[in-house]
């Protein structure tokens, strides 16, 4: 059932009753500033899980009890929940959009108090004043005036309206730090209790409370997750590995252009989202071809019914300056047409030598609802990255081992000055729902995502150069090669599908069944020459020819996809049920620019997931699941036949807890991973391969995420691995999987003080880490990050709305490194400081 976005939601007392009164005067205020606003704040009561706040007691009574005084004791903190405490223990309905007190704190309420003149207490010194909207109360800003006429006119009974329990949208914001709804796991928006499956999401106002940057930042307090692999934040691409595989990227469901079937050639602005989610364990059931770790999934921000304006200005280490504005509204009053604008523009340097970024960022949507049961979306966003320098790494000694020339400076690269990456990307969409009758809904969605790039040279060593009996000379001067390829990245992408929720018998059914395409397509050229070697200590750069462009490479897919699920409830009891067909046709092409060559390969594969849960009444659901994924293995084995796709499966079982009325949430599981048919040398045929592999990931998992009414928001995550490879001819058989930890542990803590200031302190865990050949360890490593804010009307009423923030990453500066290889490493983030003043109206 799609909603339009106009609802009042409340919970019925014992004792409500719904009376109105043509007698009792209403004020008449017929402005358009107050109709907007009242209109906006009924509309924000579905949008984004917005809207009306309410708690496991009843929030409606009789109209009487309003006039009657009552002793209150509220604690301080954020002035939004203090206003929704209130109202739950004076038993009334409270309407309002959170982000309009955004930044606003309170020192509680002690006393006796009427309902109004509470109300009027936790509000001095704002701007805002509560007005009757037909069925409760309602917060909006104050008008000229409209203190005296809410003096001379009496305000309307509080009315009970009968209506269904807050909702959080699965597509709109988290509020504060806990979701509560997903669409990911289901591709339908159900309560993330329900889901059999472990998912992490990351909202916008986490995001924003540690000054995550970029998705790397972002996503290092979450469990089971690398996501620096490759030193910091890539700038060329985001590696994201979950419970030891690298995972492919989607954007709203749907997957971007990508290097290899998993890593994204797509930059992602984190500033353009308004939750990440991380679903863990295979995902093929849905969505295809993927590895069996699981999905991670990034959720646009969209149009909203209620103006929402942010306007942010950043400044910090490395001369990043960078502004960005979120604008998003109705068109005009009483319009079926809403829009948003997200931008942002960011010139940047970097830790190591010669790098400095440049990007555009704008994304433009419009949605159109023009009735109850349709809502068309059109997505769209450009990006443009103009990248000076790389980044690489370094050579062993000198790093992780000792070097007779001391260590590496941290900021030394193996690089070259004239290195240079450019890219630009684009893409449009649409999502359209559209409700039926008798509980049957249709939803159909499609992208094109264009990504072109070119890279003039990327400069990387092969080693130091060494002496006749092949030991380094010096240990400071290496060899050098250069890369260029430019290319062209695309995908289209089309998912449509029909809902229906019935049920037969006692048992209620939510059924989806579907049909997606996926069509990718990837090209480049390439061009390589080695270029004079360089002193790594004093280093020189002498100018060299650019390579040119001798080899094509690429590679496509066209999959087609039908799927079919079955949540079925029967009291308290959950059973879904999912299948899924697909059709791959996968090709690629080598070989010179001149007469490249092409290899192509057809690909059937059938994924399941079967998964059990029970609801208890105390917001605790135990769940078991069984879920598997596939993967197309391109390439021929010694018979001259194609390969198998390789396969995953996975058992995992565990307990989520989510009370009702209460930002709180938890989740601890415990799974074993195994991935299949995967690719190894054949030992009978050498310079052929076959599949003989195996690697299997047993591990436990826990994250618990909670915003207090003390004003303390916290997060918790830890995860123990045992990742082995089980099968291998390539001599690795009983190692551990690559660069994947045994053990991750973080916590984040953000405290909201009386007067306006919040201060955060996190704390993140990464056990030590070994290459593929297990002969080189990566050691384990602690980092302290740090962020204060401070909303700046405390200083001045006339700065309503301003709110600065200074956040620090690896606060202690530790120099660590992220991975280090056979014969090289990557250093980890030095310590990052920046400032933001933003300013929302």
């Amino acid at each position: 059932m799609i909603f339009r976005h106009s609802f009042v939601f409340t919970a019925i007392g014992s004792h409500s009753r719904s009376c109105i009164s043509p007698t009792v005067p209403v004020r008449n205020d017929t402005s358009p500033t107050f109709k907007v606003n009242v209109l906006m704040l009924f509309i924000s009561c579905v949008l984004a899980g917005q809207g009306v706040f309410t708690s496991n007691l009843a929030l409606a009574v009789e109209a009487s009890s309003s006039a009657v005084g009552k002793d209150y004791t509220i604690s301080a903190g954020r002035l939004s929940d203090v206003l929704a405490e209130f109202a739950a223990t004076a038993g009334v309905q409270l309407v309002f959009d959170p982000k309009m007190l955004a930044g606003m704190n309170s020192s509680g309420l002690q006393g006796r108090y009427t309902v109004r003149d509470g109300f009027t207490k936790l509000l001095t010194g704002s701007s805002y004043e509560l007005v009757d909207a037909g069925g409760g109360w309602s917060l909006v800003k104050q008008t000229p005036g409209d203190a005296l006429n809410a003096a001379a006119e009496p305000m309307l009974p509080v009315v009970v309206v009968k209506a269904s329990p807050e909702r959080e949208n699965a597509t709109g914001p988290v509020v504060g730090y806990v979701a509560k709804h997903s669409r990911t796991a289901t591709k339908t928006d159900i309560p993330i209790l329900e889901i059999p499956q472990s998912i992490s999401v990351i909202g916008q106002e986490e995001i924003a409370a540690r000054g995550a940057q970029d998705m790397a930042r972002a996503l290092t307090y979450t469990p089971g997750v690398v996501s620096e692999t490759y030193g910091p934040a890539g700038l060329l691409t985001d590696y994201i590995a979950v419970r030891g595989f690298e995972i492919p990227h989607h954007l709203d469901g749907m997957q971007l252009p990508t290097w290899n079937g998993n890593n994204s050639a797509w930059a992602t602005e984190t500033w353009g989202l308004e939750r990440i989610e991380v679903l863990k364990g295979p995902a093929s059931v849905l969505y295809g071809q993927a590895a069996p770790g699981g999905l991670l999934n990034m959720v646009s921000k969209r149009p909203t019914n209620q103006s929402i304006n942010e306007a942010r200005i950043t400044y910090g280490s490395f001369n990043r300056r960078q502004a960005a504005v979120d604008l998003s509204g109705p068109v005009s009053t009483n319009s079926d047409f809403a829009y948003r604008l997200v931008a942002l523009a960011r010139d940047t340097g970097d830790q190591f030598d010669f790098v400095q970024q440049k990007r555009t960022y704008i994304a433009p949507s419009l949605m159109w609802t023009p009735s109850a049961d349709t809502r068309l979306t059109l997505l769209s966003s450009f990006l443009n990255d103009d990248q000076s320098g790389s980044r690489g790494a370094l050579p062993i000694e000198g790093t992780l081992r000792p070097n007779p020339n001391g260590t590496l400076p941290r900021n030394r690269t193996d690089t070259d000055p004239s290195d240079r990456f450019q890219r630009r990307q684009y893409s449009v969409g649409y999502e359209l729902e559209h409700a039926l009758n008798n509980g049957v809904s249709f939803q159909s969605k499609l992208r094109y995502a264009d990504v072109r790039f070119r890279q003039n040279d990327f400069t990387y060593s092969t080693g130091w150069i060494t002496n006749a009996d092949g030991n380094p000379s010096d240990y400071r001067t290496v060899r050098r090669s250069t890369l260029s390829f430019p290319g062209q990245h695309r995908a289209l992408n089309a998912d449509n599908s029909v809902r229906a929720e019935f049920n037969v018998g006692a048992v209620k059914h939510r059924l989806l069944a579907g049909v997606d395409y996926q069509r990718l397509r990837q090209s480049y050229q390439l061009g390589f020459s080695d270029v004079p070697d360089v002193d790594l200590y004093t280093p020189v750069y002498l100018p060299f020819t650019k390579p040119d462009l001798i080899l094509s490479i690429g590679q496509r897919s066209d999959q087609l996809g039908l799927y079919i699920q079955d949540q079925m409830k029967l009291g308290r009891v959950i059973l879904t049920m999912s299948g899924r067909h697909d059709r791959v046709e996968t090709s690629s092409i080598s070989g010179t620019v001149d007469s490249p060559t092409l290899d192509a390969q057809k690909d059937r594969a059938f994924t399941g997931r079967v998964g059990l849960g029970y609801l208890f009444d105390s917001g605790v659901s135990p769940y078991a699941s069984y879920s598997t994924s596939f993967r197309p293995a391109v390439g021929l084995n010694a018979l001259g036949a194609t390969f198998e796709p390789t396969t995953g499966e996975q058992i995992e079982a565990g307990i989520k807890y989510q009370p009702s009325g209460r930002n709180v949430s938890a989740t601890a599981s415990v799974f074993r991973l195994v991935q299949q048919n995967m690719l190894t040398i054949d030992p009978v045929n050498v310079g052929f391969q076959k599949q003989a592999g195996e690697v299997r990931v047993d591990g436990i998992e826990l994250e618990g995420k909670a915003n207090l009414a003390s004003g303390l928001d916290m997060t918790l995550a830890a995860a123990w691995l045992d990742p082995v490879v089980t099968r291998s001819n390539d001599g690795i058989q009983g190692n551990r999987l690559g660069n994947t930890p045994k053990v991750q542990a973080s916590s984040w803590l953000n405290y909201r003080l009386p007067f306006g200031m919040e201060m955060g302190l996190g704390v993140r865990h990464m056990g030590s880490t070994y290459n593929a050949s297990n002969n080189v360890s990566t050691p384990a490593y602690t980092l302290v990050d740090a962020a204060m804010h401070m909303n700046l009307v405390k200083l001045n009423p006339a700065l309503r709305g301003a709110r600065l923030s200074l956040t620090v990453n690896n606060l202690s500066d530790k120099h660590y490194f992220n991975a280090c290889l056979e014969s090289t490493c990557y250093s980890g983030a030095k310590r990052t400081v920046n400032m933001a003043l933003g300013y929302i109206w």
